[in-house]
């Protein structure tokens, strides 16, 4: 795993399942960090570009992952390089094995 650079990030890619929890993430992350660029990735296709174009964004995933086991797999060389935020109403135990 690599080091992250621990200075303030200069983009966040919000990706999630729910509309309302993604559009209130922007918000709120427009509002702390307004000189942060906010993109959402609305599916897995654009999630990917827009991973891999940008080396440096955090990403922010408003979901359950034991519902996204999929999602986590099909992005699991990516995850490496960036740094996630996990965003769920509910957290199972189990969830840590996806994570």
């Amino acid at each position: 795993m690599t080091a992250y650079n621990m200075t303030a990030a200069r983009q966040v890619i919000i990706h999630g399942d729910c509309w309302p929890v993604v559009s209130a993430v922007q918000a709120v992350v427009r509002a702390m960090r307004p000189e942060c660029r906010c993109d959402i990735a609305e599916s897995l296709p654009c999630l990917l570009q827009r991973l891999t174009g940008a080396p440096e964004a955090v990403l922010i995933l408003c979901l359950r992952p034991r519902e996204h086991i999929y999602l986590f797999y099909a992005l699991k060389s990516l995850l490496l390089d960036h740094p996630v935020l996990v965003i769920s109403d509910e957290l199972l135990f189990s969830d840590r094995l996806v994570l």
